[in-house]
């Protein structure tokens, strides 16, 4: 997890990579609405997580969302 400031405002972004097809994704999503996981994401690093991605566009993904954990909170 990183943590990044944007006027004065702090982030917590979560920065992951997965692969489809042969083909490797890096994305970043920013995880500040969802403190739960954002506690959960600084612990995790270089471990494996689940990702949920649009097959129609594999390069379109979420690692957490307000239901939907794939870094193993809640």
């Amino acid at each position: 997890m990183v943590e990044a400031e944007t006027a004065g405002v702090r982030s917590s972004l979560v920065v992951y990579s997965y692969e489809v097809a042969g083909v490797t994704y890096e994305a970043v999503q920013d995880v500040t609405a969802l403190p739960e996981f954002a506690a959960v994401a600084q612990f995790l690093s270089g471990r494996t997580a689940s990702v949920k991605y649009d097959p129609k566009r594999p390069g379109n993904s979420i690692i957490a969302c307000e239901e939907w954990s794939g870094l193993g909170a809640r």
